[in-house]
């Protein structure tokens, strides 16, 4: 198998050859983009409220808005928008204390049910985040203090990182089902260990 960097003409990858399927890929480079969006979006955030706070400051007078697009807008887009990138690289905190002195199989087996769980407790999440955010679009609902900001985007942006992470958990179920993801197992309790 040739390196794709090597014959483009670049340095050779330090990495192995992935051997996930395409949509698994497709899922981990959608999750580090979702991660990235969100790094910016904190940036955002922050850039704004610091001008909030400055203004308050120095002219008795805060930048309007602010607090109403942290909460309706900013805020769930960052609490929510990393789930999808932590599961898909085996990042959440879990308890692995039960698991550690069990066989290989065991371990996996055990893994898959619990990444099976949290799928389906995310798609019935999808249903009920869903079903708020047409309601917003509906009424059109938005602050009452600010009536340009609206609440939709930030409940289509709770509907997206909850598909993210759904996403990200079927991803991660496939891996640790064939075995792709038996080095993370390892590392994981590993790292319990030490």
């Amino acid at each position: 198998m040739s390196d794709v960097n090597a014959s483009a003409g670049g340095p050779p990858s330090s990495e192995p050859p992935s051997r996930d399927p395409l949509w698994v890929r497709i899922i981990g480079k959608a999750t580090s983009a979702a991660a990235t969006v969100g790094g910016f979006i904190i940036m955002i955030m922050a850039l704004t409220i610091a001008v909030d706070v400055v203004l308050r400051f120095g002219l008795n007078r805060g930048l309007p808005g602010t607090l109403e697009l942290t909460e309706t807008v900013w805020m769930p887009i960052v609490a929510l928008i990393g789930l999808g990138y932590a599961h898909f690289r085996n990042e959440q905190i879990r308890v692995s204390l039960a698991i550690e002195g069990a066989s290989r199989g065991t371990q996996r087996v055990t893994l898959v049910i619990a990444d099976l769980t949290a799928g389906l407790i995310g798609a019935w999440m999808i249903v009920i985040t869903f079903g708020d955010f047409m309601h917003s679009v509906q009424v059109s609902e938005h602050s009452v203090a600010q009536p340009w900001v609206l609440a939709w985007p930030g409940r289509l942006m709770i509907v997206v990182a909850l598909i993210g992470y759904v996403a990200a958990t079927a991803a991660r179920t496939f891996q640790v089902i064939t075995g792709s993801a038996e080095t993370l197992i390892e590392n994981e309790l590993e790292l319990d260990r030490g």
